[in-house]
């Protein structure tokens, strides 16, 4: 009984197989099996390509189509979006950056030059400004300056940031026209004479460029504007350079004179010398106007009443003012004290003469006598008592020579009390 096998075909004893064909058809097959899961790897590594993180002092903005649906990410991440071109994630930086304007408005510095001083640079450049290599403004007395400026700015909206501007080269170059722009409107407000002393605008013109920038929806936040550096032109430079000289010479002659002033004022009165004017002050006016019997009054009371106790708004009065005041007060208190001593001395004796008036009366002409003749300051002569005579009177040199020395005594005690004042 015969049976029937289905069995593969031998390739040895097929006539029809070709190893060759059978060769390259197994590589094909491998080679496709690697393709497909090569493909499977690129489509999953372009499905996460687009994932991000964001660096420190940097903020991310993610697009979709270009539009942007997230703004201001956190540094940090992973962010994850779908690959380019359906999303994409930008890196922006928020750190502060400086910009210098050096040549907009500043004359050319050659490269001989790069390094001097502008007094250096003036004394071989002493000609006319040329328009096409000479920076300048002209302010607002039609002078002409010449300005160097730095300044600070930052992306403060990344949204409108990415959206209108895009790359840090291109903010640089408009933060740096709407410099210049605001610049010469700024400088237009001011005089030379304001510049040289000191007035430099610069928050006018961080101003003006803030609001070209918002208008526009740059994102931009300027920080700081400085004025780094001002010269008149080269030329008019040593006229300018008197003129500041005598401005100078003149607040230091007034700082002098104030000081002075003061100095002479603490002398007169202490830390009181203000009060004691202000006093003073309403008391002339008081005087001198018409009909001001009343203010006069009250004044005159204030002011005494500050000069006997010496204190003013609670200020102690002292210098020369209270030196005078209490040796005034002492010479008065002196004065009544000898009053009294002669008025009590002056009754004890008229008590005496009313008792025994002759005796009194001999008794005061003695001592009136001998007062007189003791006197240095005076000159005494004897003569005899006769019938007819003749008197040769001659001065006593020694009386007039002690007169003389007290004198000189007493100016040179008087010299020496103003010179300690």
């Amino acid at each position: 009984m015969a049976h029937t096998h289905d069995h593969a075909p031998d390739p040895a004893n097929d006539p029809s197989f070709d190893p060759a064909a059978q060769s390259l058809a197994d590589a094909l097959r491998v080679s496709f099996g690697l393709l497909k899961w090569v493909m499977v790897i690129l489509i999953v590594v372009y499905c996460f390509s687009n994932v991000r993180n964001v660096a420190t002092q940097e903020t991310g903005v993610r697009l979709r189509f270009g539009k942007v649906i997230a703004s201001d990410l956190p540094a940090g991440g992973p962010y994850f979006a779908f690959p380019f071109p359906f999303e994409e994630v930008f890196e922006v930086t928020i750190k502060p950056r400086d910009l210098t304007l050096n040549k907009s408005f500043w004359f050319e510095v050659s490269d001989a030059d790069t390094g001097k001083t502008v007094e250096e640079i003036a004394e071989g450049k002493m000609g006319p400004l040329n328009p096409e290599k000479d920076g300048s403004l002209i302010t607002g007395d039609s002078n002409i300056v010449h300005t160097r400026w730095s300044l600070t700015y930052r992306i403060s909206d990344s949204a409108d940031y990415v959206e209108n501007v895009g790359n840090i080269e291109l903010a640089d170059k408009l933060v740096r026209m709407t410099a210049e722009g605001a610049v010469v409107h700024a400088m237009a407000e001011l005089s030379a004479d304001d510049l040289l002393k000191g007035v430099t605008n610069a928050q006018a013109v961080k101003r003006y460029m803030q609001r070209a920038l918002d208008q526009i929806g740059a994102g931009l936040t300027v920080e700081q504007v400085s004025l780094a550096q001002l010269s008149v032109p080269l030329s008019t430079r040593p006229a300018f350079q008197a003129v500041l000289n005598a401005e100078n010479e003149k607040s230091r002659a007034i700082e002098t004179a104030q000081e002075e002033r003061v100095n002479i004022l603490s002398a007169a009165a202490g830390e009181a010398h203000g009060q004691l004017l202000g006093l003073i002050g309403r008391f002339e006016r008081a005087s001198e106007a018409e009909d001001a019997g009343d203010d006069l009054a009250a004044v005159n009371v204030e002011l005494q009443k500050a000069l006997d106790s010496l204190m003013i708004d609670g200020v102690q009065v002292s210098g020369e003012v209270a030196t005078i005041i209490n040796e005034a007060q002492g010479y008065r208190t002196s004065v009544v004290e000898q009053v009294k001593a002669e008025a009590q001395k002056l009754n004890q004796l008229y008590a005496q003469y009313k008792k025994n008036p002759r005796i009194i009366k001999q008794r005061l002409i003695q001592e009136t006598k001998q007062e007189i003749l003791s006197s240095l300051d005076n000159e005494t002569f004897y003569v005899t008592q006769n019938s007819q005579f003749y008197l040769e009177l001659n001065r006593d040199p020694k009386v007039k020579r002690d007169r003389e020395t007290r004198r000189l005594q007493s100016e040179e005690i008087q010299r020496q009390m103003q010179a300690g004042q």
